[in-house]
């Protein structure tokens, strides 16, 4: 057991694959982000840029970060040192993520909205795109370089 330093709640995990597992990133409740280099024995507090709640993190290898929850993405493009919040529609309560960096495509994120929703970015962060899939949440989200899987 480790003491976090919060008394947020914590909702998801992630290694940071960039750094062969060594940093891993916790989201939460109130815009939470804490970070561990040591394989979780100290923890440090990253401004989110958000006090709403964070439900899924997720990392590609390039070292691009992306933290989801109740009507915001926030991203960081340099090792989850900075991050920047985009508020998305107020009825998006996103609850999972993957990003997964490719050579050919570039970084490439997919968001599973509580609604059904998979949301996508188009040729800029800031432009996001949404697909109704069904009404069902969709919990899970993941992707190669051969394309797209979704879980509901």
């Amino acid at each position: 057991m480790q003491n976090s330093g919060t008394t947020e709640n914590l909702n998801d995990v992630t290694k940071a694959p960039y750094t062969n597992g060594n940093s891993v990133f916790v989201v939460g409740d109130g815009g939470t982000i804490l970070k561990s280099t040591n394989n979780g024995n100290e923890w440090i507090s990253v401004p989110s840029g958000t006090t709403n709640r964070l439900n899924a993190v997720s990392f590609s290898w390039s070292g691009e970060g992306v933290a989801v929850g109740d009507g915001v993405i926030c991203l960081s493009t340099d090792q989850g040192e900075n991050w920047s919040a985009t508020y998305i529609y107020n009825d998006k309560n996103a609850i999972s993520v993957s990003s997964f960096y490719s050579e050919f495509w570039g970084c490439n994120i997919l968001i599973g909205c509580d609604d059904g929703t998979l949301l996508y970015y188009g040729d800029t962060y800031n432009t996001w795109i949404d697909t109704a899939l069904s009404n069902e949440p969709v919990i899970a989200t993941g992707m190669t370089d051969l394309g797209l899987h979704v879980h509901q």
